[in-house]
């Protein structure tokens, strides 16, 4: 069993811009949703099954980072239909830092997200 090198942060709908993702391979732009993310790399699911893309290719992933646009590129190591796993290559230590920022703010959104509880929600005050 092999064992992932990075912390994950999971993408289960918590924030619209932050899931979006293009996918851009010279030709095109195909639009994806990020399902997590890692220093390493991004698990993402392709929103229209014509668009499927090929293991072992090198593609450019644009990325919302709280409003910004970070373009990384990442080869795609693992398809299963929709579902793509890319490992980023040869970050520079800007876009580094810029995935760390973007993990550590989904991590805590998500964080926060979990700890609410229904009834929070529905108190007044």
């Amino acid at each position: 069993m092999e064992r992932r090198k990075h912390y994950r942060v999971n993408f289960n709908g918590l924030l619209h811009a932050e899931e979006q993702v293009l996918i851009e391979d010279g030709t095109r732009l195909t639009p994806s949703t990020l399902k997590n993310l890692s220093e390493g790399g991004a698990l993402v699911e392709l929103r229209d099954f014509e668009d499927l893309l090929t293991a072992g290719k090198t593609y450019q992933l644009l990325l919302d980072n709280g409003g910004e646009v970070l373009g990384v590129d990442a080869i795609a190591i693992r398809t299963d239909g929709t579902t793509i796993a890319f490992q980023f290559n040869d970050l520079s230590t800007e876009d580094k830092k810029a995935i760390q920022t973007k993990i550590i703010r989904m991590s805590m959104i998500s964080e926060r997200i979990r700890n609410e509880s229904p009834e929070d929600e529905l108190a007044v005050y």
